[in-house]
């Protein structure tokens, strides 16, 4: 499995929005195989909807616009349209974005430890404190 990292983003000149940003950092968790097939996107579905994104569409809404975004990210490249998600997400969005990238990476029940480098590599981006980073495994272990 190759290391993906988040050093050399780049930025793409598109206008996101936070929730864009969301999905596009589960987009990139996503990818840890270089590529995203059917079955990761139904996942990602299924954690925006736990975790409220998206939460006033159905689901097929909520698949349309994750397919919008594998398209920009197609267009665009998925290591700029994460640059860009990150410097987007403030606040709340950002333990938001590391607990999707959490529920994402530990869907198929195993964490690498490529995988585990990035999460530590995503939370020190996302500046995630030591007893948010235990909640939120903590939280995504019993889902």
């Amino acid at each position: 499995m190759t290391r993906r990292t988040l050093q050399h983003l780049g930025h793409v000149a598109l206008s996101l929005d936070e929730v864009d940003a969301l999905i596009v950092v589960g987009l990139f968790a996503a990818s840890s195989d270089g590529r995203i097939d059917e079955a990761e996107l139904r996942e990602l579905v299924t954690d925006l909807d736990a975790l409220g994104i998206l939460d006033d569409l159905s689901e097929e809404e909520r698949e349309d616009e994750v397919t919008r975004l594998v398209g920009l990210c197609d267009r665009e490249g998925l290591r700029p349209m994460m640059g860009t998600a990150l410097t987007l997400l403030n606040g709340p969005a950002r333990e938001t974005a590391f607990a999707l990238t959490l529920r994402v990476l530990i869907a198929d029940g195993l964490l690498p430890d490529v995988e585990f480098d990035y999460l530590r590599e995503l939370r020190t981006v996302l500046g995630i404190s030591d007893e948010q980073f235990e909640r939120l495994t903590r939280a995504a272990a019993t889902r």
